[in-house]
């Protein structure tokens, strides 16, 4: 009886092996994915010199690696979708990179694994030839910015962006040939120039939208929130540039930003005081955020007012533990000892009537989603119906519900786990 017993139980043991030592798939690419990095590449705490504009390797590494907690869990979609590698085979992985070339500029000297070509974004204010240089997969197209939060590692970040895309529509690589080819083991370890671009199985139009995730220095350690916070303002520069830029290439932006990020995203947006300046992005969306929810009136740190965008909308849920336990605590040691409730969780203030409409300013939206956010994972929100439509709202050709991807359990599942969990210290890194 017992041997029979455990016999499911070694087999699900020996699938999880055979797993493990799948061979690696080669790196692939797709158009609807970039990053805009002024993080050190190996690092959650320190600014790059410059902003550097690039397509990913969008495989999707889990950042648990061989200790994931989903691989123990029968038919997980997430062990099928990820890849599931030690911390010592990605640092392999990365330390026969060769050098990224910068287009147009050739000082720079930079080296992140599986990247073709990057472009450094410059400052608006300078008149180099180079701020121009936007690569023309960008120029024109719907752009949706996503800033992440507190301690989001690389994969990490690379992930939820992921997720991002798929709700939005975009066939992602690890929607077809990528997962196929993966789960075959037909790949060679072998990750030499041989890198493979795949679009999904689909064109890639002038319609399609794109997803650009803002890698910031956010930190790594629970103990350094108030040093994340610090540096928010420093991001919050790089992002204004990157926005900038965006603008200037024709881009019509949409930005999306969770917890810490939403401090950045706003400190981005926020405008001159009784300054007349063109909006930078067409739709701000919240989500989680971890700032006071009395930022956005007029006084506040973040008056609607003065953002550079056409409309904000708040997403909050009352089921985020993470803000309900930590944001007051977290504040507090940061030296902002005024900021009590999270606008994540309670949204804007009664007083501020929703949507609140300004006239030639920023219009306003709050929406609870408590009945379909039961935590403060990323994923959990990207999962809400009603999150989506609001970040695809003014999409051409938009349908009226949220896109269902045949991987979105692999996400579900992800969500699932509890937050220290999904943006641990000690997770997979470049180099790390």
């Amino acid at each position: 009886m017992g041997s029979s017993l455990s016999q499911p139980a070694d087999e699900e043991q020996q699938a999880i092996q055979l797993l493990l030592r799948r061979p690696i798939p080669p790196a692939c690419y797709t158009h609807h994915l970039w990053i805009a990095s002024c993080r050190e590449v190996s690092s959650m705490s320190h600014f790059h010199p410059h902003t550097l504009l690039f397509q990913p390797d969008c495989r999707l590494f889990c950042p648990s690696g061989t200790q994931c907690p989903l691989l123990a869990k029968p038919s997980s979609e997430h062990r099928e979708l990820f890849i599931h590698a030690t911390k010592t085979t990605v640092k392999a992985l990365a330390e026969g990179a060769p050098p990224t070339p910068v287009h147009l500029r050739p000082e720079i000297t930079v080296r992140i694994p599986f990247v073709r070509k990057a472009w450094a974004i410059a400052d608006p204010t300078s008149e180099g030839a180079e701020r121009r240089e936007i690569p023309d997969a960008l120029r024109g197209r719907k752009v949706f910015v996503w800033v992440h939060g507190f301690r989001q590692r690389y994969f990490r970040v690379i992930s939820v962006a992921s997720h991002l895309a798929t709700r939005l529509g975009c066939a992602m690589p690890g929607d077809s040939s990528t997962t196929i080819a993966y789960k075959s083991g037909k790949h060679s370890a072998n990750e030499g120039a041989d890198a493979t671009p795949v679009t999904g199985g689909s064109s890639f139009g002038a319609a399609d939208p794109v997803v650009l995730a803002f890698v910031w220095p956010c930190h790594s350690r629970k103990a350094a929130y108030h040093l994340a916070r610090a540096d928010a303002a420093k991001a919050a520069e790089r992002l204004t540039t990157t926005l900038h830029a965006l603008r200037d290439a024709g881009c019509s932006v949409v930005v999306v930003a969770h917890s810490l990020g939403c401090r950045v995203a706003l400190s981005a947006l926020l405008g001159a005081r009784d300054a007349a300046v063109p909006p930078l992005c067409e739709h701000l969306v919240l989500l989680g955020a971890a700032v006071d929810n009395t930022c956005l009136k007029e006084g506040g740190e973040f008056p609607v007012s003065r953002l550079r965008a056409v409309r904000t909308s708040v997403a909050h849920s009352k089921h985020d533990d993470v803000l309900r336990r930590n944001f007051r605590f977290a504040e507090a040691a940061s030296g902002s000892w005024g900021h009590g409730t999270p606008l994540g969780l309670a949204g804007v203030p009664s007083s501020m009537s929703s949507p609140v409409a300004i006239p030639g300013k920023c219009t306003l939206h709050s929406i609870d989603v408590s009945h379909e956010v039961s935590g403060h994972n990323p994923n959990l929100w990207l999962l809400s119906q009603q999150v989506v439509l609001c970040i695809k709202s003014g999409m051409i050709n938009s349908s009226s519900k949220a896109v269902e991807s045949g991987t979105a359990a692999a996400w579900s599942a992800e969500a699932e786990l509890p937050l220290d969990e999904m943006s641990d210290e000690e997770g997979i890194e470049y180099g790390k």
